[in-house]
């Protein structure tokens, strides 16, 4: 027997050895790139609407970012109160809205009209509500 024909048996009895796994690895990835192939060349045919799908999902997502709010300049808000005891209120106030940038107020003490040192993020600050129903017929 040459060299050839053994290399050409032993090809054989690994051919019937092999798992199915194995045989049916390279039809699966076959067909995965006979369905991911079009999408790819279709998707690359359009840059145009690749850049404006980007540019849409960059918006989305600002927008999601951004708190929603209705708070304006003059609303009487409570502070959350981040070093507190056991027993201390969990917010401070009622503070004056002097300034509403993005997601930040800066606000006052009504009574005296000194501002805070720092500005306050949305998510730290509550409406204050008096009480008081000025809508009564």
């Amino acid at each position: 027997m040459s060299v050839n024909e053994l290399n050409r048996n032993s090809n054989r009895d690994n051919n019937r050895n092999t798992s199915v796994g194995e045989k049916l690895l390279p039809l699966i990835i076959g067909v995965l790139v006979k369905i991911i192939l079009p999408i790819i060349t279709a998707i690359s045919l359009h840059p145009i609407s690749i850049e404006t799908a980007n540019r849409l999902w960059e918006d989305r997502r600002k927008q999601i970012k951004r708190m929603k709010s209705n708070y304006k300049p003059g609303d009487l808000v409570l502070v959350k109160v981040f070093n507190r005891k056991k027993l201390d209120p969990f917010f401070h106030g009622p503070l004056k809205i002097v300034k509403k940038e993005l997601n930040t107020v800066t606000v006052c003490n009504p009574i005296t009209g000194e501002i805070a040192d720092r500005n306050i993020h949305l998510k730290n600050i509550v409406p204050y509500f008096t009480g008081i129903n000025l809508e009564e017929d």
